[in-house]
């Protein structure tokens, strides 16, 4: 910088001036402008000639602001003539709070009261700090219609550290298939097997849940956000369903340094559906009357609640049975479904009710007999409901007719014996399958006899086989 005249005493000696800087190692030839340390280290660096030469000894001292972020621990002190550099240390506080920009903090050397022959130079402190974000749990659940404010699962994203800068984030709900080209693991425990009902697009062109892409932001203490993901009540009778939500920084570039991390990206929400599908008999009761034909054939009908959908073929079982019930039916003799006892019977989505095919036997019984038709589900279809007859009994009409009636049409009796009369069912004499009672009055006829030589009797008699 040329020659300079500066007084030292009592005399004006005229020399090439020095020129200082500072340097990252005691041994670099090049001054350094700034030098960079994380938080948690010593950031160290090394003051000294440039170029230029000088005789004696300099006395040097370092100024820079007040900070919370770091200790000062540089002294003052002497360069001489081919003495080694001046150190300058700062030691950097880890302060637990992440995304700090960098901090630029500028240092002043002064040798012999001046800074002229000084390079610039500023030391730049790094965040060390990383905060951790993600999904606080692996999945949720929400019922289909609940009602405010439990119609959203209570999905919560949580972060374990105070941050210098607001943290603007995104949660996108997907579909299994949208989910799983991206690379992005499911949360610990969780399989893709698990997910063996994925919520989906609709024939109608929705979702099963509203896919808006939810921006939120933390602020610089908040631990916790609620993000809303609605889900749609679509009345269709399905198994519980599953879809993902993932969490993505909104802007990347803030996480340039590494400094955020998002440990938990992903979590599974399950729909659990509220459409049950009510299965079982339309009538409690269905009454048969036996005809002439052999085999009399009628229907019962096997019906499925009105208005909801249904996404899965139901496998149903029909079962003939007698319950002890009175004058109970035996199936092998006087009915059968479709010609058997059990039959499967397989419910469309589309279908409202199954017409079950019941054959009557005309067997040559008399009587009512009654028996029961039952269904039952096989595993993961909708459960039978007292909306509905699990069971319905049938009533089987007799089409015979017991004439019944005294064997003889009159009788002569000795006054004072007692007398016995058969009665007897006749023409033709079927097999009885009930007991019958008579009611049998004893009528005086009035005649020339004397009223007193009868007793007027009125009685039940029987049941008799």
């Amino acid at each position: 910088r040329g020659g300079r005249s500066y007084k030292t005493g009592p005399s004006t000696v005229c020399t090439l001036c020095a020129v200082y800087g500072f340097f990252q190692s005691p041994t670099s030839t090049q001054p350094s402008t700034n030098i960079s340390q994380r938080e948690g280290s010593q950031l160290i660096a090394y003051f000294g000639f440039v170029n230029g030469t000088f005789s004696g000894s300099r006395f040097v001292s370092f100024s820079i602001p007040n900070s919370p972020r770091y200790i000062k621990s540089f002294k003052s002190g002497v360069l001489t003539t081919g003495a080694a550099r001046q150190p300058f240390t700062l030691n950097i506080i880890s302060d637990n709070i992440a995304l700090q920009p960098p901090s630029l903090v500028p240092v002043s050397a002064i040798v012999d009261g001046s800074s002229e022959f000084v390079l610039p130079f500023n030391a730049t402190l790094l965040d060390a700090d990383v905060v951790n974000i993600g999904f606080r749990e692996s999945d949720y659940s929400v019922n289909e219609g609940a009602s405010p404010p439990d119609q959203y699962p209570r999905i919560k994203l949580a972060k374990d550290k105070t941050i210098a800068q607001p943290l603007s984030v995104q949660v996108i709900p997907l579909t299994v298939d949208q989910f799983k080209p991206l690379g992005i693991p499911l949360p610990d425990g969780i399989s893709f097997a698990d997910l063996s009902s994925p919520a989906q697009f609709l024939s109608n062109g929705t979702m099963d849940f509203d896919n808006s892409i939810q921006n939120l932001t933390f602020g610089l203490s908040q631990s916790e956000l609620s993000p809303f993901v609605g889900i749609v009540d679509d009345q269709i009778n399905e198994a519980d369903q599953q879809f993902i939500c993932i969490v993505r920084l909104t802007d990347p570039s803030v996480n340039a340094s590494g400094n955020v991390i998002i440990k938990n990206p992903s979590t599974v929400i399950r729909i659990v559906d509220n459409d049950p599908m009510y299965i079982g008999f339309g009538n409690g009761t269905y009454t048969f009357t036996k005809g002439v034909q052999s085999v009399y054939k009628d229907t019962v009908r096997l019906v499925k609640e009105d208005g909801v959908v249904s996404e899965q073929i139901f496998k149903i079982t029909v079962i003939a049975q007698s319950n002890a019930v009175e004058n109970e039916a035996t199936y092998t003799t006087d009915y059968a479904i479709g010609g058997q006892q059990v039959q499967m019977f397989d419910m469309s989505p589309d279908q409202q009710y199954i017409p079950i095919l019941v054959e009557i036997y005309d067997t040559g019984l008399t009587g009512t007999l009654k028996a029961q038709l039952s269904s039952s589900q096989q595993p993961n279809t909708p459960s039978f409901s007292a909306r509905y007859n699990p069971t319905t009994l049938l009533v089987i009409l007799d089409n015979k007719v017991a004439i019944v009636g005294f064997t003889d049409r009159g009788k002569v009796v000795t006054e004072g014996e007692d007398f016995s009369e058969c009665v007897a069912v006749t023409d033709p004499p079927p097999e009885l399958t009930m007991k019958l009672s008579f009611f049998i009055q004893v009528q005086l006829i009035p005649d020339t006899a004397d009223a007193s030589d009868v007793s007027v009797v009125s009685t039940i008699l029987g049941p008799f086989d």
